[in-house]
């Protein structure tokens, strides 16, 4: 790690790595690996495990699980506001993970009754766990707004992303 022999805090001397995953849920520390039979029960991780992966329902048996697979996610991090040409403008920063292929458009709203509109600056030169993205906002009056964003590709799987999962609500004070 960072150049470094693995230490035993940060799971020597065996720690698992899973791709596609993010590291806050995969497994870091073994302690012990055991081969079970299909019908075991599913255990409290297991169960955890299909909620966030999405799995149909809650299996009960270990056999019925499906593998790992973290969709497409995206939302802002940071609203800045500047002072250009003495106009309050708005840029929002944020932030893309997940998936398991290229996305080519990445779209914004902010409100419920606006189209959504593409992304300003977006590239994914690479499936890079982690892509960042701005875009420009002047909003027309002060108020809350909830702002969405959408992948606008219908073969890349978004459910939590399309269900509102990650929409994030601001209150401008000055336009």
């Amino acid at each position: 790690m960072n150049g470094k022999p693995l230490s035993r805090d940060h799971g020597a001397p065996v720690r698992y790595f899973m791709p596609g995953w993010y590291g806050c849920t995969c497994i870091k520390w073994v302690d012990e690996i055991s081969f079970v039979a299909e019908d075991i029960p599913a255990t409290s991780q297991m169960r955890e495990f299909a909620f966030r992966t999405h799995q149909q329902g809650v299996p009960q048996l270990a056999k019925d699980y499906r593998p790992a697979f973290i969709e497409q996610a995206a939302m802002p991090i940071r609203v800045e506001k500047w002072l250009v040409d003495g106009k309050i403008r708005y840029r929002v920063v944020g932030i893309l993970w997940g998936g398991s292929r290229l996305i080519n458009a990445l779209e914004i709203r902010f409100n419920p009754d606006e189209d959504y509109v593409a992304v300003d600056r977006f590239q994914q030169s690479a499936n890079d766990p982690w892509s960042f993205w701005w875009h420009a906002w002047t909003p027309k009056n002060p108020g809350a707004y909830l702002i969405r964003l959408r992948v606008k590709d219908p073969l890349v799987a978004a459910r939590r992303l399309d269900s509102g999962y990650y929409v994030r609500s601001l209150e401008i004070t000055e336009v």
